[in-house]
């Protein structure tokens, strides 16, 4: 069973997104706080450096083909949703504890 890139891409992004989630927790619990607004930028920043670290580890503009475009749409669903999603999931934890 060959892992596809999409498959890839998530996992890495899932991966990432639960250890910035996890560190964001451990920011606002911080006697010197970070406001929310700056763990949003924070979380924001290190999407944005995903996303170039990703494109290169990947090739993706090398391997796009008139069938197959890894644009903004394929990296909303294969990037952005799943590190959200965990990221969101593992601040909350640490927040709440």
């Amino acid at each position: 069973m060959d892992i596809t890139l999409e498959q890839k891409s998530t996992a890495v992004h899932v991966v990432i997104g639960i250890v910035i989630g996890l560190v964001s927790g451990f920011m606002t619990k911080d006697p010197y706080q970070i406001g929310n607004g700056g763990i949003l930028l924070f979380m924001l920043g290190i999407l944005a450096l995903v996303y170039f670290v990703s494109q290169r580890i990947f090739n993706l503009r090398g391997q796009e083909t008139t069938d197959k475009k890894y644009g903004a749409k394929w990296y909303l669903s294969n990037g952005v949703y799943p590190y959200a999603i965990f990221w969101l999931l593992a601040w909350l934890i640490i927040y709440n504890i």
